[in-house]
């Protein structure tokens, strides 16, 4: 009983670190340079204590530059980059007061190339927000030299757009915190000699190396399953005349064999991620693979420890 009471009240008291509060209005500016980059500047108007986080996804860029925050144009922030870029503006006391929360940033390489068409995508809101916003505004200023080839895309209906040559603006109310809004832009270019991005590149050369990884962990998997065979036929071959006498030097080999390939593949797989991550999950194949082939080779040496095949 008294249990219950006490968890009762501890889920009472407890605030989270960063509550999202109310959002009024999120006003979204967005100017694309013509070397591909973006300058992007975020304003959120929020009814919140203690603290607001927002994070933006850079899986389709090459990095962020030029990163600030503020709120009610005064410094209070926390920032983090990387592959994302997470803000957290830490807030006064007051919840009823409405904070402007403002974030600048330049993001590298965040126009798709293909041919003479550049595709800009971008998430206006972030996904799995826990917040509801009261009206959302987006700008969006195409590079000179440009020409916009269809009207822009959003996930959710309800944006009511109003375009020109270079310039996209549009306006929704009411947007729900479970509602997607993933801006798509598709503009000519003509006159402006973009050049692909880095993620861009990467991601078409782990396309036509997936194969190739495919191909090496396979190789590793069959050349593992023929080396069992192999020591099975010379140490452990049942012969019609005598009975199959375990091999423990044999077993202990196998088992040293394969803590060492587990390692080797661990090794490896740590080092793919830091070196070619970009270039998608396929490499891991060969690392995986590394690693299932040490574990045959452990359970066959405990296997032949103990009994021998049958």
């Amino acid at each position: 009983m008294w249990l219950l009471v006490f968890l009762f009240l501890l889920a009472g008291c407890r605030q989270d670190p960063a509550s999202p509060g109310t959002v009024d209005r999120f006003d979204l500016e967005i100017e694309i340079a013509p070397d591909g980059s973006a300058r992007v500047r975020e304003t959120f108007a929020v009814r919140s204590a203690g603290s607001f986080g927002h994070r933006i996804a850079g899986g389709r860029t090459d990095g962020f530059e030029e990163v600030s925050a503020s709120i009610d144009g005064q410094a209070g922030t926390s920032l983090t980059s990387g592959d994302n870029l997470s803000i957290l503006w830490r807030l006064p006391s007051d919840a009823a007061a409405t904070r402007i929360l403002e974030a600048r940033y330049r993001v590298l390489g965040v126009v798709e190339i293909e041919g003479m068409r550049g595709t800009f995508r971008w998430p206006i809101l972030p996904a799995g927000r826990a917040y509801d916003v009261g009206a959302a505004t987006v700008s969006v200023k195409l590079p000179q030299g440009t020409r916009l080839l269809q009207e822009p895309a959003v996930e959710s209906p309800g944006w009511h757009w109003t375009t020109t040559l270079t310039w996209l603006a549009a306006l929704k109310p009411n947007v729900a915190r479970a509602e997607p809004a993933t801006l798509s832009v598709e503009f000519a270019l003509d006159a402006v000699p973009m050049l692909e991005p880095r993620w861009q590149t990467r991601a078409l050369l782990g396309q036509q190396l997936t194969p190739s990884f495919i191909a090496a962990a396979l190789f590793i998997l069959v050349t593992a399953a023929g080396i069992l065979y192999a020591i099975r036929l010379q140490y452990f071959r049942k012969s019609p005349d005598a009975e199959i006498v375990p091999r423990p030097d044999v077993a202990r080999s196998l088992r040293m064999a394969g803590l060492v390939v587990i390692v080797l593949g661990l090794a490896s797989a740590a080092l793919a991620y830091a070196i070619l991550r970009p270039l998608g999950p396929w490499t891991q194949a060969v690392p995986a693979s590394l690693i299932l082939a040490g574990l045959w080779f452990a359970a066959a040496g405990r296997w032949y420890s103990r009994s021998g095949p049958q």
